[in-house]
């Protein structure tokens, strides 16, 4: 079995990496630096792991049978701007439009990709989906997306959530996406907009 997930997440489910000719213990720092150095750089990155595990009879395989794996590795993969996303930025500003990236990224692919578009200087200028998650009312929810332009680690159903707080804060909200995750939020926009491969 093969497992591939954001660092993150699947790094509790490993107990070992895999080194030439063995497998070793986690070498937990060195891993989260490395991650990290490459989220920095702007890279998508992703752990892939190994195990042989197998669900109880009658049970579903899930989540919660994802332990005592090996890390096989980090892959960093490129999404890079669109030539145009950085003059499409500057013209909504121009109009008097704030523009917000949303993304299911690492907070420091995001702020890499932040940084190039100008919507970002530093990481405390991020909101990100655990401390959504960490709040407990709307009101809370509203302080944190009135003045951010950059979510990281959002997972789908928070897309909405911060659809509806912006729209709580007096926002004409404009969405666009291109996945499936992003209906609901384009759904409850005052605008959607679905994104194809090469556009609109």
């Amino acid at each position: 079995m093969f497992v591939k997930g954001a660092f993150e997440k699947l790094l509790p489910m490993c107990s070992t990496m895999a080194l030439p000719g063995q497998d070793a213990a986690i070498d937990i720092s060195t891993l989260e630096q490395q991650a990290n150095d490459l989220a920095c750089q702007g890279f998508r990155v992703l752990a892939i792991a190994t195990g042989d595990r197998e669900p109880p009879d009658g049970e579903v395989f899930g989540e919660q049978h994802l332990h005592g794996l090996t890390l096989l590795g980090l892959v960093g993969m490129i999404d890079p701007l669109r030539s145009e996303a950085k003059i499409a930025v500057a013209t909504c500003r121009e109009a008097g439009i704030e523009v917000a990236m949303v993304t299911g990224d690492h907070p420091a692919t995001a702020l890499a990709i932040a940084k190039q578009l100008g919507l970002a200087k530093d990481e405390e200028q991020i909101v990100t989906g655990p401390q959504l998650h960490a709040t407990s009312s709307e009101q809370e929810i509203d302080q944190l997306t009135r003045h951010a332009h950059v979510f990281a680690r959002v997972e789908p159903s928070q897309k909405l959530d911060i659809v509806r707080s912006l729209q709580r804060n007096g926002h004409f909200v404009a969405v666009s996406g291109d996945g499936a995750n992003d209906a609901p939020a384009l759904k409850a926009a005052h605008v959607g907009v679905a994104m194809g491969k090469s556009g609109t």
